[in-house]
């Protein structure tokens, strides 16, 4: 079992080393530069907000590549649940709601 923890360790920790190595190519500067919006004040908080989320991004998975592996298997099942409650909710509009216009049509 020590052999199948140490597996789930790497396994785990890969999608943060991939995001950071993402993060890092990421050429942000030449991304700010070809922006475009009405004024020069919509134009600084846009930069504002992509450089903040940049940090975060860093910051974020900096975290999760230090957090011991119990916590990593919380966070994504945590994650898994999130989406399956998205897709759940996604699936039931993209159905119900049709076959709602169907029964008032009638």
């Amino acid at each position: 079992m020590p052999r199948l923890e140490e597996l789930a360790n790497i396994a785990l920790r890969v999608p943060s080393i991939l995001v950071l190595d993402l993060l890092y190519k990421c050429d942000i500067e030449g991304f700010t530069e070809n922006l475009k919006a009405k004024n020069e004040d919509m134009l600084f908080k846009y930069k504002y907000v992509i450089w903040n989320m940049y940090y975060l991004g860093h910051l974020i998975n900096v975290v999760v590549l230090i957090l011991p592996l119990r916590h990593i298997v919380t966070l994504y099942l945590h994650i898994l649940a999130a989406l399956l409650l998205y897709m759940g909710h996604q699936i039931s509009k993209c159905v119900l709601v049709p076959l709602l216009l169907l029964i008032c049509l009638d």
